[in-house]
């Protein structure tokens, strides 16, 4: 058997700091005093989940530590836990992490590989619609006794700096929206045009912004991006709107539809899975939203 924990730390969070996370999970379930039924543990930082027919998100916030089990057989004899049972020890032993999210399963509750044992698609042609009616309805289906994880496949990305250049504005002073992008890109990303030989070897020479005059957003509207037809300098501020906001995580589609999926684990112990499709369905009936639409996945 196979129990897996899933974490999830707040949007924007570096690598380093969800490891330091890994590693506490992965010390716990390491512990033979504590865990006796764990044979090895191999974690993974930077992805949510992994699995065949699991999927999760990607990114600096996440990351994934299996353990795999001894046989079943040798853990009866040996009087030791089941995988449900080594699932709510980890689930007791991991509430003491603060600011993060651990979701843990046992391999039989994930379909074989990641998936959730509860799915809803929520389905809507509006994007905010969509996403509004999504945080209502998960909100009421968490109220639901014996449903852990209530969770949304798409959820706020991380923190970007984004920048709405004026056309018109551009246009008058001579420069193209070609022109400006290409030099908001090499401001922060770089250019590597230029390169560095020796003895037979060649190295980009990578040419930005220092760190501190591309990573605030009042730093980064001083970008310099082209002169004027009299060579008057323009910076970005002079042609564009820059601001603080975030990037969708993913988009998905369902027949044409926009669409977001609310998934959930079950507590074996508490609830049977047509319970709580019933459940939900009450909540679905009771709660009607023009326009938008559902469908279970699973």
């Amino acid at each position: 058997g196979q129990v897996q924990a899933s974490i999830e730390m707040p949007v924007g969070t570096r690598l380093e700091e969800t490891d330091k996370v890994v590693r506490e999970i992965e010390n716990l379930l390491s512990d033979r005093s504590k865990y006796p039924e764990v044979k090895h543990v191999a974690s993974m930082v930077g992805v949510q989940s992994v699995g065949v027919t699991g999927s999760g998100g990607s990114g600096g916030q996440y990351g994934v530590v299996r353990a795999f089990l001894s046989r079943r057989r040798a853990r009866v004899e040996a009087n030791q836990r089941s995988d449900q049972g080594v699932v709510a020890s980890l689930r007791r032993d991991i509430l003491s992490i603060p600011d993060v999210t651990v979701k843990v399963t046992a391999e039989s509750s994930m379909g074989g590989g990641g998936g959730a044992d509860v799915e809803l698609n929520v389905l809507c042609e509006n994007q905010e619609l969509l996403g509004r009616a999504s945080v209502e309805l998960a909100q009421k289906i968490k109220q639901i006794p014996g449903l852990l994880y209530v969770d949304l496949s798409s959820k706020p990305g991380r923190p970007e700096i984004h920048v709405q250049i004026d056309r018109d504005r551009a246009s008058d002073l001579g420069l193209s929206v070609d022109t400006i992008g290409k030099a908001v890109r090499t401001a922060i990303s770089g250019n590597t045009d230029a390169k560095y030989r020796e003895g037979g070897e060649e190295y980009d020479m990578r040419v930005q912004y220092i760190k501190a005059d591309r990573s605030r957003v009042d730093e980064v509207g001083n970008i310099f991006v082209g002169l004027t037809t009299s060579g008057q300098r323009v910076r970005l501020r002079d042609v564009a709107r820059v601001f603080l906001s975030t990037g969708p995580s993913r988009i998905e589609r369902y027949n044409r539809q926009r669409m977001t999926t609310i998934s959930a684990t079950l507590d074996s112990e508490a609830i049977l899975l047509g319970t709580a499709q019933q459940e939900i369905n009450k909540i679905l009936d009771a709660n009607p939203i023009p326009g938008v639409a559902t469908t279970w996945a699973g």
